[in-house]
């Protein structure tokens, strides 16, 4: 079927055929981005990079792309030594990694690049402060995409009084069109017997790890109420898609150490549009 395009198009153009097929002028061709009444297949490919690649090439059928990016997501705080009766300690969750997004063209050039994909790991839970979570890329030579990691949670102080330990921040993103930052975790909390005020007592609350932008939940903080018991915890891991891990506690004379969770990794997902 011949169709009778505009003569002087402008960059991003649509163009709507008599059976409903759409095309978009790239500032060089005509591009067809519906499928109209016509049968084209699946609609679209989803790639999901869970390790790093270099090996990637995009489907010779397809026009555009959505480019996800997810940093990892950073670990928990712990604590580390003992604790004596009536002190207690907590540790912060690390916060989530950052995502960025981008729908692009598949130009020539895009197509001829190595695709460079770079997944982050998951930082590791700290007997004291935990590692921030790595940052993932995507790149192809016209367009870089970041999701950084989340910084990590902060270790536990021990006393008998009021403590509170700093979580991680979210790490950000840059090269998208839409960026989101990762959750922060939550602040861990420790109460000593000045606070409970029951002597040789005391109670603990390690801070939640950050959630994710692409939705994985952030790693559990652990704690006990008030006890004279002696007790630890590690904190609970992030799941993977960059979330933080949770943060680990102490209370009473306990002489364990008590990590926080590892971040969940990141990913890089690349969806095809014919």
């Amino acid at each position: 079927m011949a169709y009778d395009f505009p003569g002087s198009p402008t960059v991003g153009q649509i163009f709507t055929g008599a059976n409903g097929v759409q095309y978009q002028w790239d500032g060089i061709a005509w591009r067809q981005i519906s499928a109209g009444t016509l049968s084209l297949g699946s609609p679209f490919k989803r790639t999901v990079f869970n390790a790093n690649s270099t090996a990637f090439q995009y489907d010779a059928s397809a026009l555009y792309a959505d480019i996800e990016v997810q940093g990892g997501g950073g670990g928990g705080g712990g604590t580390s030594g003992s604790s004596s009766a009536g002190a207690s300690r907590a540790g912060g969750g690390g916060g989530a990694g950052g995502y960025t997004k981008r729908l692009i063209a598949l130009t020539a050039a895009i197509r001829a690049a190595t695709k460079t994909i770079t997944v982050g790991a998951g930082g590791a839970g700290g007997g004291n402060v935990g590692i921030v979570g790595g940052n993932s890329q995507y790149t192809d030579g016209t367009f870089t995409l970041n999701g950084l990691g989340g910084s990590p949670g902060s270790g536990g102080t021990v006393g008998t009084n009021l403590n509170t330990c700093n979580a991680g921040a979210g790490g950000g993103g840059n090269g998208g069109d839409y960026i989101l930052v990762g959750a922060p975790g939550a602040a861990g909390i420790s109460f000593g017997t000045t606070n409970v005020n029951v002597a040789g007592n005391s109670a603990a609350q390690a801070g939640n790890g950050g959630s994710s932008p692409s939705g994985a939940g952030g790693g559990l903080g652990v704690g006990t109420p008030v006890t004279s018991g002696a007790a630890a915890g590690a904190g609970g891991p992030g799941q993977p898609g960059g979330a933080g891990g949770g943060g680990g506690y102490m209370v009473n004379a306990s002489g364990s150490n008590a990590s926080g969770g590892s971040g969940g990794d990141g990913r890089v997902i690349i969806t095809e549009y014919r």
